[in-house]
Order: structure tokens, then sequence, then C-alpha cells
């Protein structure tokens, strides 16, 4: 396993799958999710999301649940759609499941790169040292067993500095 955080744009990763911060109810939300689901094809991947929740009985996913769909559009194998915690209304405990989900869904569907954002720190508010703190967390539970590439994808330079320092 190899863990990068870079500055950059997701959607320029060479990699197999992204990690869409996802609302619970798996529609086209705003914000990064929102972008997500317009350039796979919001149609298609919102109608996948739905027939997902109805085949599962299910109204929503819970926080910390993570689902995995096509990319249709995207120049991606596959989209992990992660449910992401509101700041203040869960612990640190829910944004690492948000972040271990698709890790564990990574590893049951052979996906060999991953790129996720920085879960929360955007429209939920939650700050970016909590949300480093979560993922490095979710990289330790995961542990090294599995031969997996990630990458956390930031898009500015303090945040980089934020998530670096988890990590040495």
């Amino acid at each position: 396993m190899s863990v990068n955080i870079i500055v950059g744009d997701i959607f320029e990763q060479d990699v197999d799958c992204i990690v869409n911060p996802a609302h619970p109810s798996l529609l086209a939300g705003s914000g990064l999710c929102g972008q997500i689901f317009k350039m796979a094809g919001k149609k298609d991947l919102e109608s996948y999301c739905l027939t997902y929740l109805q085949n599962n009985n299910k109204k929503q996913l819970n926080i910390g649940e993570a689902v995995i769909t096509p990319a249709f559009q995207l120049p991606f194998k596959n989209i992990i759609h992660s449910a992401v915690p509101k700041y203040f209304q869960h612990g640190i405990e829910r944004l690492s499941e948000s972040y271990f989900q698709p890790l564990r869904l990574a590893e049951e569907n052979i996906i060999e790169s991953i790129a996720f954002p920085a879960l929360g720190i955007g429209i939920n508010q939650i700050p970016a040292t909590d949300s480093a703190k979560a993922f490095r967390s979710a990289i330790e539970f995961f542990g090294d067993s599995y031969d997996l590439e990630i990458r956390l994808v930031v898009r500015d330079p303090q945040t980089f500095e934020v998530f670096q320092e988890q990590f040495s």
C-alpha cells in the first residue's frame, strides 16, 4: 500500500476510482459531489444510485457507509460514494468510517488505485485537522495487506500541510 498526499484536481488523477463525499440520499449535492454527478452524467448516476437504494430497501445511506457505482462519463472505472458527516453532528470516528469504507470496497472490488478528496472540509465544515486525523486513522486500521495506491488530493497548499503533518 502506498499513500500520497498531493495538491491537484481529483478529476485529473490517473486512478481506477475516485471517492465522492456523498450526501446520504445519494443524490447530486453541491460542491465536489455536485461536480462528480454533473461530469459523470447526472441522470445516469442518480438513476443508478436510486436503484441501489430501492433494491436494498433503504431511504439513504448511514453516515460512514459507502457504495460503489460505475463512473459513467468520468475517466475512471468506478466512483465510491461515502456518506460524510456534518461537523458537530458526529464524532471523528464517523469521519474515519467515511474514509475506511471506500478502502474496504476498493479491496473487495480489486481496485488498484483510488483518489480521495479531503472528506468533510468543504460544505460539511469539518476542520482540516480533524479530517486529516480521520484519514490517518482509517489508513492505519486498513493496514497494508492489500496492495492499493491511495491518493489524497487537496486543492491548496495549506490543506496539504495539515494532511502531510499526520504522516510525518
